[in-house]
């Protein structure tokens, strides 16, 4: 094979070994950064829900524990502005649900809140204070906590997700690095059989040549040099030869 191809065909190599773990490395982290989206347009905001039902649901035993107290006024109408952000807080979790597990509990969360939201409504029906605080702790402030544990369950659930995607994340950042590691040592291997293939067909012909030639001129060792490739070196070797031996013809 002619010398430029050899020397050529090892730099095509090279250059493909790095393009394939170039290409590699960035598909995996475009994937990554599809997955980090994944997570703050859905797990994030299925927390954020949470959160926001979960203040809505404070927020309207507050305001149960102020009619009590007499404040109607007050209290219905924060009653009205949690029941509102309530609902958009459910909605938005129905808008992020992501996985069968998920769909349970907010199936849960609405079925609970149904059955709490119907008791702050009748809990107004018993005129008697005492029969009021009686009807709270009996019945709406235990329907309360039932719907906040729910709530808690899909906070936690959701935590939990978010917790191992971001595991998978981690992963697979570790597997991106992989194209990197894999072209550092292809490139270590390649150069250690660059500079055998440099040695064997470039430097070791040359010092025959030279080592040849220092014999002939100190001892008249005629020149005669063996190539062991079919190139511009084993070209140059042959003339090396022929002209040793031109030159021992002529001073016979």
């Amino acid at each position: 094979m002619n010398l430029r191809y050899k020397i050529l065909s090892g730099f095509i190599i090279l250059t493909l070994m790095l393009t394939i773990a170039g290409v590699w490395s960035i598909y995996h982290f475009h994937f990554i950064g599809n997955r980090v989206n994944k997570i703050m347009e859905g797990e994030y905001k299925s927390i954020n829900s949470s959160i926001n039902m979960l203040h809505a649901l404070e927020r309207e035993d507050s305001a149960i524990l102020l009619s009590l107290l007499g404040n109607l006024y007050e209290s219905s109408a924060m009653l009205q502005t949690a029941d509102s952000s309530f609902a958009g807080g459910l909605n938005q979790a129905r808008i992020a649900i992501n996985s069968d597990n998920n769909k349970k509990i907010l199936a849960e969360i609405e079925s609970n809140y149904a059955v709490y939201r119907t008791e702050w409504q009748n809990l107004g029906n018993s005129k008697p204070p005492e029969d009021l605080l009686k009807g709270y702790f009996a019945n709406s402030h235990s329907k309360f906590l039932t719907t906040k544990q729910s709530i808690e369950k899909l906070l936690m659930e959701n935590e939990n997700e978010l917790y191992s995607t971001a595991s998978n994340l981690k992963d697979l950042a570790n597997r991106a690095t992989m194209p990197g590691i894999i072209a550092i040592i292809a490139a270590l291997v390649f150069t250690i059989m660059f500079s055998y293939f440099v040695h064997y067909y470039f430097i070791s012909p040359i010092i025959k040549i030279i080592n040849a030639v220092k014999q002939n001129k100190k001892s008249g060792i005629p020149i005669n040099i063996e190539s062991n490739s079919n190139d511009e070196i084993a070209e140059l070797i042959d003339s090396i030869n022929y002209l040793g031996l031109q030159v021992k013809n002529s001073s016979n």
